[in-house]
């Protein structure tokens, strides 16, 4: 039996290098909306998040800083639809709206039943 945990890990690049008070807003259709903090992880900053991979389809974020005193671009969203669970990296740029989803080695891929 597979796990149905899949860890959505935004890696944000900052060229200035100031991360002070910029954090991840994430939600799904089924997980209302919260705060995720950046955190040093081997020198690349990352805010993670665990949804149910049975229930979701897409996780929704918005790079803001604080309390929205700020926000880069409005709602962007990474497709999981053929992710049951494993690990998805997002890699984003400060100013740029584009950003690149990798699948981790421990991704299971299939087909779901909503």
């Amino acid at each position: 039996m597979l796990n149905n945990q899949i860890t959505v890990k935004l890696h944000y690049l900052k060229k200035d290098g100031d991360y002070t008070g910029w954090n991840a807003w994430m939600w799904t259709l089924t997980k209302g909306g919260k705060g995720y903090a950046f955190e040093n992880v081997g020198g690349e900053m990352i805010a993670t998040m665990q949804v149910d991979g049975y229930e979701t389809t897409s996780i929704s974020f918005i790079v803001r800083k604080g309390q929205w005193e700020t926000q880069e671009f409005n709602e962007r969203r990474i497709d999981v639809s053929s992710v049951i669970s494993g690990t998805v990296h997002c890699y984003i740029e400060a100013g740029k709206e584009d950003f690149k989803v990798v699948l981790g080695e421990d991704a299971e891929l299939g087909n779901k039943l909503l």
